[in-house]
């Protein structure tokens, strides 16, 4: 810990005082290291000793109340948000806390937990309620709460997602779908108006989106208004798709064989990016150790015990 810039744990909030992984603990060992720490509920109060799992802290915070058809139970979104936002939480704190100790000499505690960081994401829902008392529902096909149209539409063989959060874009919408006059009717000419008429306004569109493919839909109004295709996990994943936008990752693994995977999202100036296999479970473990200054007697004397997991077994006589 002597050389570390942070250490960085994911463990129940009760759990890291009690291992001693503060900055209260390990500052005399190393004043400057930054000790993260994500936990499901956070570090104190009554429900730190709580475990913490994304989606239970999704059906907590809200977040499944917002998300689904009005007709249908509360949702789960299909990927763990809560778990992810936490950890990029975390990364954003751990970077901050380092640069920081680095400025000052001395670390510090950073605590993050899902719980809060999906409290967080609620954003202008949060905001509308906490300020006017106006609770956002579940629209049908995504609906957004105020902006129409911004939600999905069905074609004659699937689905769209249309935005049209300017008025120029609903004037252009309206033009190239041939249906010029949804700019002039009263009942939709802005967008309070158009809120006011959702239902009539998006029964139109629908009816009209019916009418042509998603594909048709995009030759024609991609470019115009915002507009994408609503498509599969497989067709999202396209691996021509993937490779064209450099997103594919793409390496050998000793026992998996060919891995490909989604790649990194970040472009780095004068950085090639290039793709390995993570550590296999203890890789590298002597060479950590090592470096922090325990001798080789003293490693194989750790694992003798037990210290990385269950002891090896004895050797029959």
């Amino acid at each position: 810990m002597a050389s570390a810039d942070a250490l960085y744990s994911n463990l129940r909030g009760d759990q890291p005082s009690r291992l001693r992984l503060t900055y209260a603990d390990l500052a005399p060992v190393n004043l400057a290291i930054v000790c993260v720490s994500l936990t499901g509920y956070g570090s104190v109060g009554a429900d730190a000793s709580l475990p913490g799992y994304d989606a239970l802290v999704q059906a907590e915070s809200g977040w499944a109340s917002l998300t689904g058809d009005p007709d249908g139970p509360p949702t789960k979104s299909g990927l763990s948000l809560a778990d992810y936002i936490a950890g990029l939480t975390a990364c954003l704190g751990l970077l901050a806390g380092v640069l920081d100790a680095r400025r000052t000499g001395r670390g510090r505690d950073l605590d993050t937990n899902l719980y809060d960081s999906a409290l967080a994401m609620l954003s202008y829902p949060a905001a509308w309620y906490l300020s006017s008392g106006f609770v956002t529902r579940r629209a049908p096909l995504s609906a957004h709460p105020s902006v129409v149209p911004f939600q999905f539409l069905a074609t004659a063989d699937g689905y769209v997602a249309l935005a049209c959060p300017k008025e120029k874009f609903y004037s252009a919408l309206v033009t190239a779908i041939g249906m010029p006059e949804l700019g002039q009717d009263p009942r939709f000419r802005s967008f309070g108006a158009r809120h006011e008429h959702r239902d009539e306004l998006v029964a139109l569109l629908g009816g009209r989106f019916a009418t042509r493919t998603t594909a048709e839909w995009l030759e024609t109004l991609r470019g115009v208004v915002p507009i994408a295709p609503v498509r599969s996990l497989e067709e999202a994943l396209d691996v021509d798709d993937l490779r064209r936008r450099e997103m594919l990752a793409e390496y050998e693994h000793p026992t998996l064989g060919h891995v490909r995977s989604v790649g990194l999202p970040l472009r780095v100036g004068g950085f090639e990016r290039t793709y390995r296999p993570g550590p296999r479970f203890g890789e590298g473990q002597k060479a950590v150790l090592a470096e922090v200054g325990y001798l080789a007697a003293e490693i194989d004397a750790l694992a003798a015990s037990g210290a990385f997991g269950e002891a090896p077994a004895a050797a029959a006589g």
